[in-house]
């Protein structure tokens, strides 16, 4: 044996004296090995120091829900073999190594599921107070999904907080976060401060930008219905945008249509340039109705003979 593989050997035998044999994988052996290291017998205040985490970062790790699965089936008076069973102060030892009873491994996942709704509600209350810059912003330019979202980040964060509360935290409990700048917050207070206002600014800009949008929709369709244009011509027409920035074009593509144009045209076009060259759409009228038919051209010239 190298002196290498005789150290690695030494090490690996030392590790087996002190945490016990590697136990048999079983999901209660596993979980306590995974959350032993900060879950052991450590009081469920002794919250994570490493930051404030992120409510998706904590549903795609271990979950209480996942704990309490791992330990259903589990006798109170079982032996549950950990190379983390050590860590806990009810932890004994037999020929298959270290162990701390069934009881002492649900009693982790009672001190996790208080943890983590400690966590969680931190993080949510951090996502709803971090919204504020996005209340802040004027509606224009501003779309429905993101006022949605900052309504969902609110209930979020409402939910999370009750969570907490139904977890044994106490309303006066705090939270906060220098990661993102945040103060100190009483759980109680958080309701009123962060979670709320997201909840109610949400909804009501997620209203004013549908009001919006549908008086400016309204308008372009008067100003076509005005000239008289309808049918599936008004509907191409109003898809498309107000008149004077529709980007319908004339045989040859070197000029936008008038309104006036475009009611009685028997043929527009549409212009675009990428990276793959550039699309001629064409549109034939017949009366109100259209039919169409697009060109992809590798080269300038090309695209402007598809124009005709």
């Amino acid at each position: 044996m190298t002196r290498t593989a005789l150290i690695f050997a030494s090490l690996a035998a030392l590790t087996s004296i002190a945490h016990g044999k590697n136990p048999p994988h079983t999901p209660s052996n596993d979980m306590v090995t995974k959350l032993g290291p900060q879950h052991a017998d450590k009081e469920a205040e002794d919250y994570d120091k490493n930051g404030t985490s992120s409510t998706e970062a904590l549903e795609k790790g271990t979950t209480p829900a996942q704990c309490d699965e791992a330990m259903k089936d589990v006798a109170d008076d079982a032996h549950v073999y950990s190379t983390q069973a050590f860590r806990f102060k009810n932890v004994q030892k037999d020929d298959q190594g270290s162990y701390i009873s069934g009881a002492d491994a649900k009693a982790m996942c009672v001190r996790y599921a208080k943890f983590y709704a400690h966590e969680y509600a931190e993080a949510a209350i951090a996502a709803a107070f971090l919204a504020q810059s996005a209340m802040k912003q004027p509606m224009d330019g501003q779309y429905e999904s993101e006022a949605l979202r900052v309504a969902e980040t609110g209930a979020t964060c409402m939910k999370a907080i009750d969570a907490a509360i139904a977890a044994g935290e106490p309303v006066t409990a705090t939270v906060s976060s220098p990661k993102y700048k945040m103060p100190a917050i009483a759980l109680a207070d958080a309701r009123t401060t962060y979670c709320q206002p997201a909840i109610d600014f949400g909804a009501k800009r997620a209203d004013d930008i549908r009001a919006a949008a549908k008086a400016k929709h309204d308008a372009i369709v008067a100003a076509y219905a005005k000239a008289g244009i309808k049918g599936k011509r008004l509907e191409l027409f109003v898809e498309a945008g107000p008149p004077d920035d529709s980007g319908f074009m004339l045989a040859g593509c070197e000029r936008f249509a008038t309104l006036a144009e475009m009611k009685k045209a028997k043929k527009l076009f549409t212009w675009s340039e990428g990276s793959r060259g550039y699309t001629v759409t064409a549109y034939t009228f017949r009366g109100d109705d259209y039919v169409e038919a697009t060109h992809e051209y590798d080269f300038k010239d090309q695209a402007y003979r598809g124009c005709r």
